[in-house]
């Protein structure tokens, strides 16, 4: 049954109306009219003098309505709504006649306060055990009061809240702890909270465990706001024995815009070291986001004087940027750049990754596709280094155009089969680089400009394919053409005087092209071997792929095509031969005329395996070898040396976790004096040849969850929206993020390297390592990362983390025993970002040993 009640301040005057029947009572005063029912649903409407928005009440026990002191009682899972705000509670009274309410709990059987009100304005929610509100002024006072704001909790005794919905205490608790007794809190004598904006508090004190701590502070200001704002970052500080006291990560945030922020931040040590870091992150929905990091140390070590002392300054440029591919369909520009200076790494990273790292890639690429797909052009940079060597090699720009591949004498209206000759495509591709190759240590020379080489190549391959005996069988025939444009070329000249060759750099342009014929064949057989009497096997399966291929190419060293010249080398007449494209970028004529044919052929096996139920049957392929293959070819116009070497290539997957891969090179002539000579070394000691290389190498991973692949994973808590800034934090520093819901992971990789050049020591690299984790108990994990050098008898780089989950708290300890990267650092800390700066670090640094 749904009633609607009128009341009118004048003369209590009340009207009634049900779905089927229709009751007036005018003029009733004195009088109550109790109405009680098991459940009710009732909808008020007030006169403009008394209430400007309809009240909507309902309780689960009963209502009472009072007409002489306009007041209605509400019991057992009372609800009230008014506009914005909601309030639930055991038991409501509203007064009409002051436009208030008040709202308590109950207590239930076992002398618990249960059912406690609850007050939602907007988007806040506040818990308390007693209330009072007035619709017209919206302010209020609430006794015990628990609520969220933000990412933290705020507890008080007494709550005064005004018109503007700014709340007053006078001794409040703050916490991130979202339990009824937190385990810490910051104990405030004063607190003013403002919705969605932030809480301010006077004098308070930290209490740990109900303890107080000596942790005092004069005022505070928590931010509630959502979305980002600018701010200061409080610096960590520590004691190194090398640098002396330091305040490390300090800076400020600035918050550009909804598109763009920027965090710089500042170390300083009090021995003279010092450091300055930008990190700048930009995005734009559906058009493109990105990060800039940049990164300056200068680091002092040992005492000034001394034999030891010595300054390193270091720089890092990490630049990551990617376009929506929606946003500007046919162009696109992207870019991942990772420069650094080849100690910053190992003076300023605490991150093992970092540490062990040696090679740095970058590239920074803009494409536009013209013509629907038929033109593309490319224009980059290109950059790698290898800190250990200090080799930097960078190509500035890097510009390719090139014409997709097209048929020129196919019809437009084909009909019936192709005719041999309209399957014949060409295409075009051009590239122009200019490349410097030199030495970290000489990039601020300023003429290590003058070092950059430079060249353009162009290609055009022309090819086809077609089918023949029964289309069991594929010829591609193809054609290329290779042209090599410089503007530098090289002469070399016998020097009788120091009896060596002198080389120098001949300016102006110069040409020159290759071209090679090629015709491959290729088929596949297969051999499938059944079991009939096997209730779990059908069938095994072998396929092999095997491909002929011949290629074909002059002799480009010959006095017709003047691409090379003859030199004296010594003092006794010996001649040579070399070519004036020999030190360019793009390549070149080679010498000597080429006449191959190469035999490759891939196998796989795979299990079909039956799977039956009570009502069908199923079947599942496991594959035996996903690939095995072997490689070679002959040079028939070659005057020695015709066959190349053999390669090896096997790699599977067993049981869907443990992944195999080898790989070899064998050379098929044998050796004297420590030299390769033009004889076959297969049927001479029973070896087939030498193996110049060999690689080994076998991994898995398990963890009781169906043997999850990966590190550990971090899930985050129920409805917690993680920021991007924590996804980064996760993604470096995983261990700090560990899942404790997996009991363990294990991750295990095995490997072993052999080589052996020519009139060099064999050389072998043995290494084992592994990383995982365990739960010793429900809150506790140790991980580890480490393993064992066979060849070097050592044990490798070792990191070993213990972690406790403390509730809102969580304890790390990172431990690296061995090495020189010999180092701990403990840190306990609150969880909440809000609350990142509450946190206890000690570091043992590695450069203080």
């Amino acid at each position: 049954m749904v009633s609607s009640f009128f009341l009118f301040s004048n003369n209590y005057q009340v009207s009634r109306t049900f779905s089927k029947d229709s009751l007036i009572f005018n003029s009733i005063p004195d009088t109550s009219i109790i109405i009680e029912s098991s459940l009710r649903k009732n909808k008020m409407k007030v006169s403009k003098d008394a209430l400007d928005v309809e009240v909507k009440y309902q309780a689960k026990d009963s209502v009472r309505l009072d007409l002489r002191n306009k007041k209605v009682y509400l019991y057992g899972e009372a609800k009230v709504d008014y506009g914005d705000m909601a309030l639930a509670a055991a038991y409501i009274e509203i007064k009409f006649e002051n436009k208030e309410l008040k709202a308590k709990g109950r207590i239930d059987s076992l002398g618990h306060y249960v059912d406690l009100p609850v007050f939602k304005d907007n988007e806040r929610e506040v818990g308390a055990d007693t209330m009072h509100y007035n619709f017209a002024t919206k302010r209020g006072r609430m006794q015990g009061v628990r609520m969220q704001e933000g990412e933290g909790y705020v507890l008080c005794n007494r709550v005064f809240r005004d018109s503007s919905g700014v709340i007053f205490t006078d001794i409040g608790k703050y916490t991130t702890c979202d339990l009824d007794h937190p385990h810490f809190y910051l104990n405030a004598r004063k607190l003013k909270i403002i919705p969605n904006n932030k809480i301010v508090f006077g004098p308070s004190n930290l209490v740990v465990e109900d303890v107080p701590l000596p942790a005092y502070l004069p005022f505070g200001l928590f931010p509630t706001k959502k979305g980002q704002t600018s701010g200061i970052i409080i610096p960590q500080y520590g004691l190194s024995a090398s640098r002396g006291y330091n305040l490390t990560n300090g800076g400020y945030y600035f918050h550009l815009s909804d598109y763009l922020d920027e965090a710089l931040t500042f170390d300083f040590y009090f021995r003279g070291s010092w450091g300055v870091h930008s990190n700048t992150r930009y995005a734009k929905r559906y058009k493109y986001n990105g990060s800039l990091n940049l990164g300056y140390a200068y680091n002092v070590f040992g005492e000034k004087g001394l034999q030891d002392y010595r300054i390193s300054p270091d720089y890092k440029i990490r630049w990551v940027h990617s376009q929506d591919a929606k946003a500007k369909p046919g162009t696109g520009f992207s870019a991942d750049v990772d420069i650094v200076s080849n100690q910053y790494n190992l003076n300023n990273s605490f991150d093992a990754n970092q540490i062990v790292a040696s090679q740095y890639r970058s590239s920074v690429s803009y494409s536009k596709m013209m013509s629907g797909g038929k033109y593309n052009l490319r224009i980059g940079m290109n950059h790698s280094q290898n800190t250990q060597t200090r080799e930097f090699n960078i190509d500035l720009p890097n510009i390719n155009f090139d014409i997709a591949r097209f048929t020129p004498f196919k019809r437009k209206n084909t009909i019936g089969k192709p005719l041999w000759y309209e399957t014949i495509g060409l295409s075009y591709n051009t590239n122009f680089a200019n490349r410097l190759s030199t030495y970290d240590s000489l990039l601020n020379n300023p003429s290590v400009i003058h070092d950059f080489r430079n060249g353009i190549s162009h290609s055009i391959p022309i090819s086809t394919s077609f089918k023949f005996l029964n289309n069991h069988f594929t010829l591609n025939p193809f054609f290329n053409y290779n042209e090599f444009w410089y503007f530098k070329t090289i002469r070399k000249e016998y020097n009788p005087i120091e009896n060596k060759v002198n080389i120098r750099e001949v300016d102006g342009f110069a040409r020159s092209s290759t071209f090679s014929a090629n015709a491959g064949i290729n088929t596949r057989i297969f051999g499938t071997f059944k079991f009939k009497r096997n209730p779990k096997v059908e069938a095994i399966r072998h396929v092999i792929t095997p491909s002929l291929n011949f290629s074909y190419s002059p002799d480009f060293s010959s006095t017709w095509f003047n691409y090379y010249r003859d030199i004296q080398l010594d003092s006794f007449g010996n001649m040579g031969r070399y070519s004036i494209f020999e030190n360019g970028i793009k390549g070149g004529p080679g010498i000597g005329r080429q006449g191959i044919i190469g035999l490759t052929i891939i196998n796989n096996l795979e299990l079909k395996r039956i799977i039956k139920t009570d009502t069908s049957t199923d079947y599942n392929y496991i594959k035996l070898i996903e690939s095995f293959n072997i490689d070679g070819n002959y040079n028939f116009l070659a005057d020695s040396f015709n066959f190349s070497n053999l390669r090896f290539n096997f790699r599977t997957t067993l049981f869907k976790k443990l992944s195999v891969q080898l790989n070899a090179d064998l050379d098929l002539y044998a050796r004297e004096n420590n030299r390769r000579v033009n004889k076959l070394q297969i049927g001479k000691n029973g070896n087939p040849g030498h193996w110049n290389s060999a690689y080994f190498v076998t991994s898995f991973s398990l963890n009781p969850e169906a043997f999850k692949n990966g590190r550990p994973v971090y899930t985050p808590p129920a409805g917690r929206i993680l920021t991007d800034q924590e996804w980064r934090n996760i993604e470096m520093y995983p261990y700090n993020y560990l899942d404790f819901s997996v009991p363990w992971n294990l991750n295990i990789n095995y490997s072993l390297r052999y080589s052996e050049n020519y009139g060099s020591a064999k050389s072998i690299s043995n290494l084992f390592n592994f990383s995982g984790d365990i739960s010793l108990t429900e809150n506790w994990k140790i991980a580890i990362t480490s393993g064992y050098d066979v060849t070097q008898n050592e044990i490798a780089y070792t990191s070993i983390d213990f972690v406790r989950d403390i509730h809102c708290w969580q304890f790390n300890f990172n431990w690296i025993p061995l090495g020189e990267r010999k180092s701990f650092f403990f840190t306990l800390r609150a969880k909440s970002t809000l609350l990142q700066d509450l946190k206890i670090n000690k570091r043992g640094y590695w450069f203080d040993r």
